[in-house]
């Protein structure tokens, strides 16, 4: 599981370069666009297929089936995506959008298996 979280984190934040941008402010803005199909069509199959291992991991160390359980799981994808999108505003490669996790926890959520 902290293979796939690494794995998720230098791919979401290659090439790993932390600068101070000077439209700060316009990139905290795009944190709050949940606008999901702003980015395009490719940028959120890539979203998508970036957290499948992360979803199938968790789905194997969390193995209820409850909904409470599957909140749970949704809960902490999201808050480990946009947690990415949050470093992103410091990557001068990257641009942050809250659509970007929303479009992660995509399949976590539906494809959980009841």
């Amino acid at each position: 599981m902290l293979i796939i979280i690494i794995f998720i984190a230098y791919g979401s934040l290659y090439p790993l370069e932390f600068l101070s941008l000077p439209d700060f402010a316009g990139q905290i803005g795009n944190l709050a666009d949940f606008k999901l199909w702003k980015r395009g069509i490719s940028d959120a199959i890539a979203n998508v297929f970036l957290f499948i291992p992360f979803g199938i991991a968790l789905q194997h160390t969390f193995k209820g089936r409850s909904l409470n359980r599957v909140i749970g799981l949704v809960a902490v994808t999201f808050i480990y995506a946009y947690f990415i999108q949050i470093l992103q505003i410091w990557t001068p490669e990257r641009i942050p959008y809250g659509s970007d996790a929303i479009w992660n926890v995509f399949w976590r959520a539906k494809y959980y298996k009841h």
